[in-house]
């Protein structure tokens, strides 16, 4: 959820990106304040009958400077902002948070993880992500869709490659393309670095 989101709504852009140095420079030259850098672990949860994936919504569990627990409810239209209903809370103890989503009868569907860089340009928050397989995103997030597309475009972001896919959707292609079952998302020791 962007900083300074109280909506209860994901306003957010997401870009293939070839070099997160060039954003990283734009955003930079734009003052944008660093926030967290680290490999981010999600665990994604589900129904025996998937009955979250089939609604188009997502229950997940996210570890990296801190534990959230994340509700996304379906997308809506795309144009080429992503929005839908998001509700989040931290947590304390990701592993108790497990065990709490195990007793109510979800399961763990899928583990991906990616190495996330967080910048904030005013309300706003940009994200530099490199996932294993699938490359690397930037993604923008604001209150609504002009604030969005504005920091994309003071960044010198082109967003006519930009994807409503989610990285599970990214991945599916993935390996679709390459006669793969779907598998958890994560890197090898040596990736990570």
């Amino acid at each position: 959820m962007a900083a300074g989101n109280k909506t209860n709504q994901e306003t957010e852009l997401k870009i293939p990106c070839k070099d997160l140095d060039v954003v990283r420079n734009a955003l930079r030259e734009n003052n944008a304040r660093e926030g967290f850098a680290g490999i981010e672990r999600n665990v994604v949860f589900d129904t025996a009958d998937r009955r979250l994936f089939a609604s188009d919504g997502l229950l997940r569990l996210r570890q990296y400077d801190k534990c959230t627990l994340t509700f996304k409810g379906p997308r809506g239209e795309t144009s080429p902002v992503k929005t839908r209903s998001e509700f989040e809370a931290e947590v304390v103890d990701f592993a108790r948070m497990e065990q709490v989503l195990y007793g109510l009868g979800y399961g763990r569907v899928w583990v991906y993880e990616k190495f996330r860089e967080e910048w904030f340009v005013g309300d706003a928050t940009v994200t530099l992500d490199r996932l294993p397989c699938i490359g690397c995103f930037v993604e923008v997030e604001a209150a609504d869709e002009d604030a969005v597309l504005a920091v994309a475009r003071r960044l010198g972001l082109d967003i006519s490659g930009a994807t409503s896919k989610t990285y599970a959707e990214l991945f599916e292609e993935y390996l679709a393309e390459r006669g793969e079952e779907f598998r958890d998302l994560v890197f090898e020791e040596k990736e990570s670095q």
